[in-house]
C-alpha cells in the first residue's frame, strides 16, 4: 500500500499513513529500549487492512539488531 497507494485486499485507493501510530515497534529480545526500531502503518479506510513498514531512517538500526544468519 505504501508503494502503490492501492490496498492489496480490496483494491481501494483510499489508503493513508496512520499518524501517531507507535504500536508494534520492533525491539530485540535482549536489546535496550534505545535499540527499538520504529514503524509506520498504512491503513485502508475502505476495508480496514493495515500494512506496517520500518521507517527508512531506522533500517541501519534494524540491520544492526537483526544481522543476517
Amino acid at each position: 500500500m505504501k508503494l502503490t497507494g492501492t490496498c492489496p485486499k480490496c483494491g481501494s485507493t483510499d489508503v493513508h499513513p496512520a499518524l501517531h501510530s507507535n504500536t508494534n515497534n520492533i525491539r530485540p529480545v535482549e536489546g535496550r529500549s534505545s535499540d527499538t526500531v520504529y514503524t509506520t502503518h498504512y491503513v485502508c479506510r475502505s476495508c480496514g487492512y493495515v500494512e506496517e513498514w520500518v521507517k527508512p531512517e531506522e533500517t541501519p538500526l534494524l540491520q544492526r539488531n537483526f544481522p543476517q544468519k
